[in-house]
This record gives structure tokens, sequence and C-alpha cells, in this order.
């Protein structure tokens, strides 16, 4: 889980998080809603209530310089803020510190029934770190930002989905209380239904109205090493800013005349585009890790890849391409009607040639000589009426005994007669 963390906050500015284990074979894949315990962050800018406490610096004071006006972060109405910025100097960039639930609880009304709060954690930061690194200090103008961050356990109803190879999944629902026992922390009139380190033995139980008859549930002991986990990792303040002489601890890390605190991935988290995003990010992989983990650990025991914890099988459809064949009858018209045409035309003609008792001549030239009315001698149409004229091979055995030749000057003229 502590590599889920550090690489949550590493990978801040990345726009895609990897996805939790699945199968889809086809490569796009669709499944039914599905509900889960997951790791959440509720973020909330905090950059109103904190302003620059700003005064001039006489210690290099020289002649040409009446001295130089550096600032502090304060914060004059927040509480908690206040008292992580008590000790704030004009050369720290980023401070960072997280809490238990019982010593930020005036910062938690709004959240009482969340039960499974992990940790609080809070921040300022200087939003333009180059050039407050190239004054060594804070100046009156430079920008800032400040947030705080509550971690904690839900059940959520997914929905997820895979188009074209990409995983994505979006939360329907999200069910964040579970009755305890006792409850864990009062103040000021209200009661909150954290789950307290201090209630040991207290399983946390969740069960959603969207999931009936299931329950998710974690150990306390699970519970209680996933807080300090958290807790842990941002376990003091994290201090970033210009190196001071002397006060340099060998073993944080330094570049130039900065000193980045001894966590080593505060500098990533004060030169991020975006401090929420971080945090959020962090929350992704470790819900990731610990769906994948649930996976794992069976397959490991059985050595088999193929096994799956029964909490995280999801049913689900595979679409698989299919190729359809759809007509645009418009381009199809011209052909169609052509087609139509030429069936009515060709069924005209056969028609019209029976009745006329039109033969089936073809190209032969003995149609000219021998259906025509032209001249013909005495005798020849007995002689044609016994004769089958209505196709070519008959009118060729018809011509056999017939001779044809030409006659007459200038104008030519067929002579025909009948061999006997």
């Amino acid at each position: 889980m502590q590599t889920a963390i550090y690489s949550g906050l590493l990978l801040s500015n990345m726009l895609t998080l990897p996805g939790p284990p699945f199968i889809c074979p086809s490569g796009n894949c669709t499944w039914d809603p599905f509900s889960t315990l997951s790791v959440n962050v509720d973020c909330s800018d905090m950059t109103s209530a904190v302003a620059l406490n700003c005064s001039v610096d006489h210690s290099n004071v020289s002649t040409t310089d009446n001295g130089t006006t550096k600032c502090t972060f304060v914060s004059p109405n927040d509480t908690l803020l206040a008292d992580m910025l008590v000790n704030a100097s004009n050369n720290m960039f980023l401070v960072l510190d997280s809490y238990l639930l019982r010593d930020s609880l005036s910062a938690l009304s709004t959240y009482a029934n969340v039960t499974g709060v992990l940790a609080t954690v809070q921040w300022v930061r200087v939003a333009d770190f180059l050039s407050a690194e190239n004054f060594d200090a804070i100046q009156p103008d430079t920008p800032y930002e400040a947030g705080r961050w509550l971690l904690y356990l839900s059940v959520d109803e997914i929905q997820a989905q895979v188009t074209n190879s990409s995983y994505s999944e979006e939360i329907m629902q999200e069910w964040t209380y579970c009755p305890l026992p006792s409850q864990a922390e009062t103040l000021n009139g209200t009661t909150f239904a954290f789950w307290s380190p201090f209630n040991f033995g207290d399983d946390l139980v969740y069960q959603p109205p969207f999931a009936p008859g299931r329950s998710f549930s974690i150990t306390s002991d699970d519970f209680d090493s996933l807080r300090s986990t958290i807790l842990n990792t941002f376990s003091s303040s994290i201090i970033v800013g210009a190196a001071e002489p002397g006060t340099v601890n060998t073993n944080s890390l330094k570049t130039n005349d900065t000193v980045y605190g001894e966590d080593f991935w505060a500098l990533m988290l004060v030169k991020a585009d975006n401090m929420t995003r971080a945090m959020v990010n962090m929350a992704s992989y470790m819900t990731t890790a610990r769906r994948a983990n649930d996976i794992a650990l069976p397959q490991a025991s059985t050595h088999n890849s193929t096994v799956l914890a029964p909490d995280q099988i999801a049913a689900g459809t595979v679409w698989v391409p299919t190729q359809f064949t759809v007509v645009r009858w418009g381009f199809v018209a011209l052909p169609l009607v052509t087609l139509v045409l030429s069936a009515v035309f060709l069924s005209v003609v056969i028609l019209r040639t029976r009745q006329l008792r039109i033969g089936i001549w073809k190209s032969n030239p003995l149609t000219l000589l021998l259906q025509t009315q032209a001249e013909r001698p005495q005798g020849f149409d007995n002689f044609l009426a016994g004769k089958n004229l209505a196709t070519a091979s008959g009118m060729m055995d018809a011509a056999k005994t017939v001779d044809a030749r030409t006659v007459g000057a200038p104008v030519l003229a067929i002579e025909l007669s009948v061999r006997e």
C-alpha cells in the first residue's frame, strides 16, 4: 500500500490512471454496476482562509537598500490552519501536515456521518515555486494556494466499461456510514460517527442500500494499519524552502540553495501542477491496489492465474464487431429504374414480335431477299410458301435452290430464280 501512496503522489500530472485487472477479449466490454470498498478523498479549497503577513527585513540593509519585504503564511480565521502555520517562516514554500481525527474535529463538522475517516491532511504552498526560489523568500505579490483533504473509506457502486481497449469507470453511488458499538468523538454538541483507533475490536461493516444482502467489512487491525500508513507518510510538517546557513539537515534533499524536506516526494508536490490531483491519484492507486490484491492473493495461493476473488467478480457483456449491410435506396434508384424499364421494353418487343409473326433472323442478309415485298419472279411466292422462313437456318435451307444475280444499268437490281 505504501507503494500505491508514493505512486499517486509522484504521478500527480497523469490524466489517465491505471485501471484494475480486467478481462475483455474483444477490447469492447461493459459490466453491470458492481460495488466495492474504496479509498476516497474529499478536497476543500482553503486559499481564502490564508493570508500573507509581511514585514521589512533589515538584516542585510546597505547604503542603497532600505530592506526587503518578506512574508509568511498565516490563517486569521481557521484554527487548524493557524496551528500549522504558527512557526512558518518567510522561506517556507510548502507547509503540509496530517492529523488524527480527534485533533482535527473543528474542521470536520460537515463529515459527521463519514465513519471510515483515515486522516485529515492540509497544506499551504506558493503557486509559483521558481519565482519564490529566485527571491529565497515569499514576497507580497507571491501567488499561493491552500487546501484540506479528508481521506476516508466508502463503498462505491461503479459502472465500468472498456472501449477500444481503454478502461474507464464511473462512480454511480457512494455509501460512507456504518454503525459502530460506540461513537468515537463529540465536539460542541456534534456527535461524530468516526471509527476511533482507541475502540479496539470494532470492525467496520458497511451495508449500502444499493447492494442489498451484501456486507463490506474491514477489520479494525487492517483499518488501523491503513490509517497509520497514511499518517506516517505525512508524519510531521513537511517544510520546503530556501536553505538557511547552519540549519541544513544532512538527511534532507538539497538542490543549489534550496532544501527539500526529508521526504523524497516533497519536491514533486511543491512543483506539481495540481496538488489536489496528486491526492486524488493517491486514493485511486490505493483503491486499485486493494482490488488487485484481492485477486492476486488467491491466484498466488492456488497457482492459477484464472482464479478471481468472489467479491471482485462482476458480470459483463463482450461486444464483438459484426458486419451489417446498409442499403441506401437513393443511390440504387437509378439502376433499379433502368433495370425495370429494360425488362418492360424486352417484354413489349417479344410480344410485338409474336403478334407480327417476325422470325428469329438475327443478322442474316437473306432476310432482305426472302422476307421483303420486292418484285419476284412468277411462282416464287409459291416456292417460299412451302419453306420454313421463321428462322435463319430455315432461310439458309430455302436459299440452297435459289439463284440471285444483279441486272440493269446504271441502276442495279437483283433477279431471283429457282433451280429445278
